[in-house]
């Protein structure tokens, strides 16, 4: 019964789009003791009712979803947010949409959820990005409109970059 508890309090947070701490487990409204959470979590790591509850290590924590309801994508990324580093955050999403779609990444995506970011440290942001050496490949790219995009260069050329963003942010509302 405690791995179909922990499985269901594991989608149910899933299915709010977060993941769950290993932590949070221990805790009510599951209770679990530590030295049975780890058995527990061996035994349906190997149980195909369980193939949907799959885990995250970043550093010495542990973090658990359901891929029924988050995608391993979405779950990185919130993992990531966990370490409150948004200027790594931003990167590592502006490098994936860069080299996977290839499209620049609008900087005010960064203000929806689950980045949630303001103004003051967006741009504080930017100033990181352009003064770190391990940031180097992430550029920044206007539409005519002033509307900011970022891009790496790893995967996309400046003019690529600057002619997607314009498309999206003025041209498109120009054509019939």
């Amino acid at each position: 019964m405690t791995k179909e508890k922990i499985s269901n309090y594991i989608r149910e947070i899933s299915k709010q789009g977060k993941i769950v701490k290993k932590d949070e487990l221990l805790k009510e409204p599951l209770s679990l003791e530590a030295s049975k959470l780890e058995d527990i979590l061996q035994e349906m790591s190997a149980d195909e009712e369980f193939k949907d509850i799959l885990k995250i290590s970043e550093k010495d924590k542990e973090f658990f979803y359901s891929s029924e309801y988050v995608s391993d994508n979405y779950a990185e990324l919130l993992v990531s947010l966990e370490e409150k580093n948004l200027v790594k955050t931003i990167c590592e999403v502006v490098r994936r949409e860069s080299k996977l779609y290839p499209r620049p990444t609008a900087l005010n995506l960064f203000k929806l959820s689950p980045f949630k970011g303001t103004d003051e440290e967006l741009e504080k942001t930017l100033e990181e990005i352009e003064k770190n050496k391990e940031y180097e490949d992430v550029k920044t790219v206007s539409a005519t409109n002033g509307v900011i995009y970022l891009y790496s260069d790893l995967y996309m050329t400046k003019p690529h970059a600057r002619g997607l963003c314009e498309w999206v942010e003025v041209e498109q509302f120009q054509n019939p």
